[in-house]
């Protein structure tokens, strides 16, 4: 009987020490998972503020890439005046150089008495000339 109650007692205290190991660890899980709802909640406020800011970064680019076409636009249409203009700036200055050697022959020919028809041409001067002009044309002389 002594033996059956050492047997009993050394049950009872390894069931009690058994018992108390696991209440431990029992509390370790309950505050383990207690914490994961918390967790929980941290996550999801990331995920959203992540989606806002995705949410911002598309919107932003979607604006850049608006700007990008009105920016392309405005650079097709330039590329095409500047050719224009480029064009029409040659033929002015051309027109100008022809004009000084114009006035430059028109000067000597004028110091010899005579004008050059050329000058009027370049002038767009049109002149009833009648007789005056019969030999002189071709960028003739008429005597003044």
């Amino acid at each position: 009987m002594l033996a059956g109650v050492i047997i009993g007692a050394g049950i009872g205290t390894a069931t009690l020490i058994k018992t108390y190991s696991n209440r431990d660890k029992i509390e370790e899980l309950q505050a383990r998972y207690s914490v994961t709802p918390q967790n929980i909640r941290i996550l999801e406020d990331n995920i959203n503020n992540t989606n806002t800011v995705v949410m911002e970064v598309v919107e932003k680019f979607n604006a850049t890439i608006l700007k990008l076409e009105d920016h392309e636009d405005d650079y097709e249409e330039l590329k095409y005046k500047s050719v224009a203009q480029a064009n029409d700036i040659s033929g002015v200055i051309s027109r100008l150089q022809i004009g000084k050697l114009v006035l430059l022959e028109t000067t000597r020919q004028w110091r010899r008495g005579k004008l050059l028809l050329p000058l009027l041409e370049y002038m767009n001067i049109t002149l009833p000339c009648n007789q005056l002009c019969s030999g002189a044309h071709q960028g003739g002389t008429v005597r003044i």
